[in-house]
């Protein structure tokens, strides 16, 4: 797994600070005393101290957060770890908001692009016009540059309005039926 950091940069978990605080999910604190592999790394990123948290809601880890120094190697008090705590959990509550927010938009599009597709279907009072127009209908909601549909000798023809001036629809008398009008 990977995270997309706000300066675009992908980070795998496991392989910086954050990586780090997500694949434990604890918070992590860097400090100039701190050694290993991501010590040297912030170094090197003129960092000083860090502090990297998981942000978490409801028992998932949705992404993290760093906070860090460049200009001081004071490490980070309990009271700001505490106060950074708060404020990730904060910061997931208000993501994790704005995800359901934006599901819940796209669902009402999905419905409101239902409704009206079977408010024009109903308008047709005829078999052929139900076909006809359920096949232009899906065509351009799904971006479809083709749709047919076939019921017993009844065939919508490919294409719903057909631009190269085929019929919209193509009908067959079905087995057993008398002729279609």
């Amino acid at each position: 797994p990977h995270l997309k950091h706000i300066t675009g940069l992908v980070a795998h978990y496991g392989q910086d600070v954050i990586g780090e605080a997500l694949s434990t999910n604890t918070t992590v604190k860097y400090s100039p005393a701190s050694t290993g592999t991501l010590s040297r790394s912030l170094a090197q990123a003129g960092i000083k101290t860090a502090l990297a948290l998981p942000l978490q809601w409801t028992g998932r880890t949705i992404g993290g957060l760093l906070l860090s120094r460049m200009s001081s190697e004071r490490s980070f008090s309990t009271e700001e770890v505490q106060l950074a705590n708060l404020l990730a959990l904060q910061v997931a509550a208000n993501l994790e908001s704005a995800r359901l927010f934006d599901q819940t938009r796209r669902q009402a599009e999905r419905e409101h692009l239902l409704f009206e597709i079977t408010n024009r279907i109903r308008r047709s009072v005829d078999m052929k016009g139900i076909l006809s127009t359920t096949a232009s209908e899906l065509s351009k909601a799904l971006g479809a540059q083709r749709a047919s549909i076939k019921i017993g000798g009844i065939t919508s023809a490919p294409g719903g309005p057909a631009e190269s001036g085929e019929p919209a629809l193509r009908l067959e008398n079905p087995p057993g039926f008398g002729p279609i009008r």
